[in-house]
């Protein structure tokens, strides 16, 4: 019998290139405990794109390992993998990952990301699955 039941409750704010709008967003996610949080665009190069500085910001532990595993992976047959600087990391209890705008990069990503989204909530309420 498992140790856990899982619920899935999913949320979709759609807003446009403004860093003051996606902080107050973030804000809100993490004051109403949500566990995952995921933005999708802002990750490239352009002027527009401000979705990762205005994360980083935020960030209280930052994990590294898992974006730049997903660069490497992609980006080995996709170079322009190599130019998404998304980030992952923790803000209070609710992981934060900065994901491209692109579909087909979502699903990829999303891809190694699932791998450890429970590990990580298990870690972040203090259970020790190990």
């Amino acid at each position: 019998m498992p140790l856990h039941k899982l619920s899935l409750e999913l949320n979709n704010t759609l807003i446009p290139y403004d860093a003051l709008l996606l902080e107050q967003a973030i804000k809100k996610a993490v004051k109403d405990k949500t566990d995952i949080l995921i933005t999708t665009g802002g990750t490239g190069i352009g002027k527009r794109n401000i979705t990762v500085e205005t994360v980083k910001g935020m960030i209280q532990k930052e994990i590294p390992g898992i974006m730049e595993f997903i660069r490497m992976k992609y980006g080995v047959e996709k170079p322009a993998a190599l130019i998404s600087r998304g980030v992952a990391g923790i803000i209070d209890d609710t992981q934060v990952y900065t994901l491209p705008g692109s579909v087909k990069a979502v699903r990829e990503y999303m891809e190694e990301i699932q791998k450890n989204i429970l590990h990580i909530i298990y870690m972040l309420h203090g259970i020790d699955k190990h």
